[in-house]
């Protein structure tokens, strides 16, 4: 099968001229002019790479100002983090709010999860990176996956060495779709073999007034095993390893979740849609958490059984008036959590679980009331907008026990978010600068314990507030597109990591902060040949020293942060450059990505080195029987590069590295079907 793929793929009989395109079932961003004043920027999802598409961060990270990094890891979610915002997250994704069509992967607390997205039936990804993200949602960005009006039907296959694999299935007919997908892995690593399993059925009826639509989602990860970061030192001896405590408690985790939405969308002079959704999520994992350290009386175990149900409405709305557009938005949003607290032995077994030593039950919900104006004057457009966010959350802890003390409580934060922009549009040129104020809530498990070891909610730590802005400017001819932004972000109250100690972390508020950097695109393309550099540069800093904690418990403070540290978990440079060929029916492309060194602890001033790769890609498409087919073969990281990818950001053990995959080859066929 590899041999005859292969054979096809170098072969140069020339497609007919009425070759029928394939449907849209992978993902590469290339970004469009900037939307002004707002700054959003449109990533149309398209065919026209070779890339298997086993991690969403092949979509996210080609997004100016977005650090997007697979940690090769199914264990953990994706690395993403928008001009420090979420960089602080050593597992799934903080500071940032993720939608498709209107349904949040982000929780009612600020978590986001994302292994259940599936990209390959998406349009475009609507991206706001700058201040006019705060009227979306909590953090720095806000990203609103656009599926596909059109669906169709198709068969997709990707073989990759080191037993990497990803099949799909898509069905569409009138008014109805259907996708699976599998994506398997034996692991790169030792401990680090994975399956994901993607479901998603949807139904769409036009009425002439509107539409309506409903879809279903489900996500199957059994037993993602988890190799951990590794030490420096064992990521020099051997960064295909896994750490020793990952192999010695075989750390792993499973993943269930199911995912029901429905929405109207009216159209006419005012247009509007509202939606409601219901999801639930169960998390089963091992941890490695030393025995001995769950001899603690407070200690929450190293098994996490969890069980998260959200569930919310929203209705949007447009309508023109006083010569402008007037927009709003309200949403409510609810979160009930079920989390459970195992010992992960019994008796000399490790990895087992064992005893109860956490039961609580947690709650957030949360209310949003968004206005905007848009509007057209003097030559200029206008745009101002002011959200009101409101939180509240609930925990009750049933685990007391002596020397475990009631972790009852609650926290209820809110504010106003004004942010404001004008625009100058020229026939090539554009231009815009917008202001705003953001926020970052902290999640339930940021608020979960004390630093001092005390009973009850963690409530001094503060949301952290920043105020931002940006001036970014576009050229636009007919066969390049360039845009460059330049932002600045002042924040205080910065939350990070207080204390790390046996499964037990704790979190504070830093003081001030600041971030100053610029988004770079280019886009040409010629007759045959195209070419795209896209880079991000984000120097992010305490402004202000803070004191932290060495262990825990922490009565007082007593490590000191200096002044003029870097924030852990961004990289000054991240970017890539791509370089694609065609000719007739075949397409040649070379994608050269890096970043350079990653700061990922405050505490102890460590760093993961920089890195830069290399993949190559040939793809053919061919008409046979009247059935078209597009054949693909990569090679990623073709110099067999050594590289910490990712880096899991203040580990307390110092394993803050996550190797990439070495040199990894890729065969794959994608086949239009008829659509029923």
């Amino acid at each position: 099968m590899w041999i005859a793929l292969a054979a096809a793929l170098v072969a140069t009989e020339p497609c007919e001229p009425d070759c029928e395109e394939l449907p849209t079932v992978e993902a590469v961003a290339t970004p469009q002019r900037r939307s002004l004043p707002d700054g959003t920027i449109s990533i149309e999802v398209e065919a026209n790479t070779a890339a298997p598409l086993m991690d969403v961060a092949e979509v996210f990270a080609r997004v100016p100002g977005v650090v997007a990094r697979a940690r090769d890891n199914y264990a953990q979610d994706t690395q993403l983090s928008v001009r420090g915002f979420g960089a602080r997250a050593s597992f799934g994704i903080r500071g940032v709010r993720i939608e498709t069509d209107g349904v949040p992967s982000t929780a009612s607390d600020g978590q986001t999860q994302i292994g259940h997205l599936d990209v390959l039936g998406a349009e475009r990804i609507d991206a706001i990176t700058g201040p006019f993200a705060a009227l979306y949602g909590n953090g720095g960005a806000y990203f609103d996956i656009r599926e596909r009006r059109q669906q169709t039907s198709g068969l997709r296959w990707f073989q990759g060495s080191g037993g990497r694999s990803q099949r799909a299935l898509a069905l569409a007919g009138n008014g109805f779709h259907v996708r699976a997908q599998q994506v398997e892995t034996s692991g790169a690593r030792v401990q680090s073999a994975a399956e994901r399993r993607l479901y998603r059925a949807g139904f769409r009826h036009e009425f002439s007034f509107g539409e309506f639509h409903l879809s279903a989602d489900r996500q199957e990860q059994p037993n993602s095993r988890d190799p951990q970061g590794l030490t420096r030192a064992e990521f020099e001896r051997n960064p295909r390893g896994a750490s020793p405590a990952a192999v010695a408690f075989n750390t792993r985790k499973s993943v269930f979740q199911d995912q029901l939405s429905a929405r109207f969308a009216a159209s006419g002079a005012f247009a509007w849609d509202a939606g409601v959704f219901a999801s639930d999520r169960g998390v089963d994992q091992v941890l490695s958490v030393a025995p001995n350290a769950q001899q603690a009386p407070t200690n929450g175990g190293g098994v996490i059984d969890l069980i998260r149900r959200s569930r919310g409405l929203y209705w949007r709305g447009t309508h023109d008036i006083a010569g402008g557009q007037l927009s709003a938005r309200v949403a409510t949003e609810q979160l009930d959590e079920q989390r459970l607290g195992f010992e992960n032995f019994v008796g000399t077994t490790l990895g087992q679980r064992g005893a109860l030593r956490r039961d609580e039950r947690n709650r957030a919900d949360t209310r949003d009331v968004m206005l905007r104006f848009d509007r057209s004057l003097f030559g200029l457009d206008w745009s101002a907008g002011v959200r009101r966010t409101e939180i509240d959350y609930q925990s009750r802890d049933n685990y007391i026990r002596l020397g475990n003390p009631d972790d009852s409580g609650s926290y209820e934060a809110s504010a106003w978010l004004p942010v404001t922009g004008v625009a100058w549009r020229g026939r090539r040129w554009q231009s815009a600068f917008a202001v705003g104020k953001a926020i970052d809530v902290p999640t339930l498990a940021e608020l979960a314990y004390r630093a001092d070891g005390d009973g009850g909610f963690n409530t001094a730590l503060q949301p952290s507030n920043v105020r931002q802005a940006e001036w970014s400017v576009g050229w636009l001819s007919a066969s390049q597109e360039a845009s460059l932004a330049l932002f600045t972000v002042h924040g205080r109250d910065e939350i990070v990591v207080q204390s790390n100690e046996g499964g037990r972390t704790t979190f504070a508020n830093a003081g001030r902060t600041r971030r100053r950097g610029m988004d770079f695109d280019w886009r040409w393309s010629g007759a045959r040949t195209s070419l795209g550099v896209s880079a991000t540069y984000t120097d992010a800093r305490f402004v202000e020293g803070f004191l932290t904690c060495q262990r825990n418990p922490c009565p007082a403070p007593d490590l000191r942060v200096p002044e003029g540290a870097a924030l852990p978990g961004v990289p000054r440079l991240f970017g890539d450059i791509e370089w694609r060929w065609r000719q007739s029916n075949l397409v040649f492309g070379v994608d050269l990505r890096g970043a350079s060194e990653t700061p990922v602890s405050e505490r102890f001033q460590d760093t993961t080195p920089g890195y830069g790769a290399i993949d190559v890609s040939l793809q053919r498409t061919l008409q046979i029987a009247g059935t078209s087919l597009r054949l693909n073969a990569r090679i990623d990281n073709l110099l067999d590069r050594n590289y910490s990818n990712s880096a899991i950001v203040n580990e307390v053990a110092r394993r803050y590295f996550e190797p990439a995959p070495g040199r990894t080859f890729w065969l794959g066929v994608d086949m239009r079907l008829p659509d029923f």
